[in-house]
């Protein structure tokens, strides 16, 4: 079970010339998965496999966040504007971010 992010590249992948995407946008697409897998973490309901899974992606999710924050066409004003709006959301819907 994986929520976002397996140990493995899909064969079939397509080949995609990332220094041509936006950066900010790279961010923000896994900004929200990190949101979510943190939820896991720390959701009294969620089982211990449920937790240990969504700890695992984590790391995956963090490298990627890494990968786009060092990216050229990342902005940084433009992703923490976005970010908080995405944590006001989250605490909008009673869910801590």
């Amino acid at each position: 079970m994986a929520y976002f992010y397996t140990d493995t590249k899909a064969p079939g992948a397509p080949q995609i010339n990332v220094w041509k995407m936006n950066g900010t946008n790279g961010f923000m697409r896994h900004y929200e998965n990190y949101l979510f897998l943190q939820f896991v973490t720390k959701n009294p309901r969620a089982s211990e496999a449920e937790k240990r899974q969504a700890r695992h992606e984590l790391t995956i999710c963090e490298g990627k966040l890494a990968f786009w924050r060092r990216h050229p066409n990342y902005d940084h004003e433009e992703a923490m504007q976005r970010v908080n709006v995405l944590k006001k959301q989250w605490q909008q819907e009673g869910v801590a971010a």
